[in-house]
Parts: structure tokens; sequence; C-alpha cells
């Protein structure tokens, strides 16, 4: 008799759970079918290093003209001081894209570091920033 009591309290428990587990999957579903998922776009990074212009600064505008500006981001470090702007360079993708704090790099040396570093805290604030690319004229 004891052992009836047990099996039919377990039977109903797992038909508990059964029906939980069923109106929590319809749930989920109906939501997913609602809200459409988030849809990451990862970027690629582009770190340029220059002293002054970049070099081959159209052959780049031609590279980035290819894709969609929403999968890839530019930082530009040059010398503290130097702007580009529209008489520095010929492409639109490299306007704007100065960071601010940049140091006097000495190339080879440990300055050259600390402009890497410098350009990879920029690009980490964009978090959909998933592949780094270094870029420098020397």
């Amino acid at each position: 008799m004891e052992e009836e009591a047990v099996s039919g309290g377990f039977a109903g428990f797992l038909f508990a759970t059964f029906v939980l587990m069923e109106s929590e999957y319809s749930r989920i579903k109906m939501l997913s079918l609602i809200s459409p998922p988030l849809i990451r776009k990862p970027k690629i990074a582009f770190l340029f290093i220059a002293r002054n212009r970049i070099p081959l600064d159209m052959v780049w505008d031609a590279f980035f003209r290819g894709d969609d500006e929403d999968r890839f981001s530019v930082y530009v470090h040059s010398r503290p001081g130097f702007l580009l702007t529209a008489t520095t360079t010929r492409s639109t993708y490299f306007l704007n894209r100065q960071i601010n704090d940049s140091v006097q790099v000495d190339w080879g040396e440990a300055s050259m570091i600390q402009a890497e570093r410098i350009l990879l805290q920029n690009a980490l604030m964009d978090h959909l920033n998933e592949r780094f690319l270094f870029l420098s004229d020397r």
C-alpha cells in the first residue's frame, strides 16, 4: 500500500515537472518568435601607426570601400600635433580617426609598444571589435 502511494506521488511529481518544463519551453519559444535574436556583427580594428601621412592611403581607401563600414574600425596614431585632414589624406576613412593621446614614437623603441597599447585601448572601447590588425609605415 505504501509502495503504491510512493509510486503514485512520484508519478505525480514527474507529470508536474513535465507540465512545468513544457510551459517554460512554450514561453521561451513564444519569446523567440516575438523578439528576434540579437545578431552580433564582429568587426576588425585596423590600428595604424604613422609618423605623418598614411602611406598608400588611396589603396587603403579602395580596400575599405569594398566592404560595409559596420564591419571594420580604423584608428590612427600619429606623432603629437599632426592632424589628418582633407589636405593631408586623400581618404575619408582616415578623417576623424586619430586618437588624441598620441606619443612621440621612436621606431623600434619602447615608445612604439606604448603607441600600440594606446591604439589597442581605444579599439577595445568598441565591444564589437574582435580582431585587431596593427599596421605601421616602417
